[in-house]
């Protein structure tokens, strides 16, 4: 299913039906998905597998919404229902603050074009370029200082 953001909810999308869920205090909502066109400048956040709910730890903090990342299965019951493990989860803040780090499947619907790059990080190289003008920066400010 598809998770949307958007300025008020988080908006779980599957099919027909979404489920929408307040940032402010957690109220969870069935809604058709239809009315992702009703919510301000709803965002695609990536796919999960399904909720596992909503947790606050304690009163003063503030409630968080728990997705399946990703899943495994493990079994079928007699019937053909499947029996799968959660392997993977995200957490996220129901409050103004944006999510960080979910690492979510990009959805391809949304996303077409787009390869998922790996965590950002600066290169050894980088780094010492980095370093080299910084110290070259602080050497120019002293020497000026002195000159005064």
């Amino acid at each position: 299913m598809e998770l949307f953001q958007a300025k008020d909810h988080y908006i779980l999308q599957r099919g027909e039906r979404a489920l929408w869920c307040s940032r402010r205090d957690g109220a969870l909502q069935l809604r058709p998905a239809t009315d992702l066109l009703l919510a301000w400048n709803p965002v695609c956040l990536g796919l999960v597998e399904g909720v596992i709910g909503k947790v606050q730890l304690h009163t003063d903090l503030p409630w968080w919404l728990l997705l399946i990342r990703q899943k495994a299965l493990i079994g079928k019951l007699p019937e053909g229902h499947e029996v799968c493990k959660i392997t993977k989860i995200a957490v996220i803040p129901l409050s103004e603050t944006d999510p960080q780090d979910l690492e979510l499947e990009l959805c391809k619907k949304h996303h077409f074009g787009i390869n998922k790059p790996e965590k950002i990080t600066q290169s050894p190289d980088d780094s010492k370029f980095l370093l080299k003008t910084f110290t070259q920066i602080k050497s120019n400010v002293s020497a000026s200082n002195k000159k005064k």
